[in-house]
């Protein structure tokens, strides 16, 4: 199974195209990592199983199904996400490592219980001064959208994603550990936005 590149930021990032092939794990070895695990900025990921099948959620994010490409190897379809499972000499599970665009970040498995993102509370209405098209300096294009009162960021080519509000300027998408941050001139209006993911960031101006 090959992992596509997808990812919020995939045309402005450089990122080696890897592959991977599922395989089984026993059900002893699934319950091993099943549990919380606590990044040092206090994000949680959890790990759950239903039967053979593994799933991963990240603090406010979607939960979303992860495969084995060996005992302590894991990696998303169709992103370029993947982490491995980091053990002592007892063969303990004591953190995962997740790989992505950035840095490597470490996150220690924990007995603690995650606590929910807060979101900033906007109307439609107010969401609209962020509907339109931006585009960076070198063509990248983002699409603001809503539907139904859900609001949606979309690379060109790309799925739209639904993003949160964080505050009144700045929202976080649900399916990547990435930020959108609006800018306004001097009149108020919105007039740019930042794309921030993995320790970069692209502006992108308001077309």
């Amino acid at each position: 199974m090959k992992i596509a590149i997808f990812g919020i930021a995939e045309h402005w990032i450089n990122i080696d195209i890897t592959f991977a092939f599922p395989t089984t794990l026993d059900s002893k070895t699934l319950d091993e990592i099943v549990g919380v695990y606590e990044t040092s900025d206090g994000i949680y990921r959890t790990i759950t199983r239903d039967g053979n099948r593994i799933y991963s959620q990240k603090t406010d994010s979607q939960k979303l199904e992860i495969f084995a490409s060996s005992e302590n190897e894991f990696f998303y379809e169709n992103s370029f996400y993947h982490f491995t499972i980091i053990r002592d000499k007892n063969d303990k599970v004591i953190k995962m490592v997740m790989h992505g665009p950035g840095p490597d970040e470490d996150a220690i498995k924990t007995n603690k219980i995650p606590k929910e993102r807060k979101t900033f509370n906007i109307s439609a209405e107010d969401f609209e001064a962020f509907v339109g098209l931006y585009e960076s300096e070198d063509g990248i294009e983002i699409t603001i959208t809503q539907k139904d009162e859900k609001f949606y960021a979309q690379l060109s080519g790309q799925p739209a994603f639904e993003i949160l509000p964080e505050n009144k300027n700045t929202f976080f998408f649900t399916v990547a550990e990435a930020t959108l941050e609006f800018e306004c001139d001097v009149n108020g209006i919105v007039s740019g936005l930042t794309l921030s993911q993995g320790g970069r960031s692209l502006k992108l101006k308001r077309k």
